[in-house]
């Protein structure tokens, strides 16, 4: 009888001392469908190519490679983030447009099933500015 009461006692134990983390929705590889630059449709209406967008539970990284013409260039970045519900804040830690390097940038996230939507920027107040940017991503299985 002891032992029983002993077992039970430390398998209540192990069932409360296990607690899950609470997992990000951004949590895995995202591939870019659509783009906006200052609200004009730029992918894949007006570059060719694509982009990879990865979360893990605090850094992300990205990269892809455009086309339009004879025009080819190669994007990527990565960093750290903070989600606060619809509130991203990303700080770059390198990225291929060097002047970017160090900014952080506040985005307003939405992930809808596997939709992912970010758009920025926004001031202080977390307001959309007029001429903002979309991206739209759909997550990699």
């Amino acid at each position: 009888m002891k032992k029983n009461i002993l077992f039970l006692i430390i398998a209540a134990l192990m069932i409360g001392g296990c607690s899950q983390d609470r997992k990000s929705p951004l949590k895995g590889a995202w591939q870019l469908v659509y783009a906006t630059n200052a609200n004009v449709p730029i992918f894949p209406s007006g570059y060719k190519g694509g982009q990879i967008k990865i979360f893990s539970d605090e850094n992300f990284s990205f990269a892809g490679r455009f086309e339009r013409d004879t025009l080819s260039f190669d994007n990527f970045g990565g960093g750290a983030y903070i989600l606060n519900g619809n509130r991203f804040e990303e700080k770059v830690l390198y990225h291929s447009t060097k002047e970017l390097v160090g900014k952080t940038t506040r985005i307003l996230m939405q992930v809808r099933n596997d939709t992912l939507i970010q758009t920025w920027p926004v001031d202080e107040a977390w307001n959309l500015i007029n001429k903002h940017h979309t991206e739209k991503y759909i997550r990699l299985k």
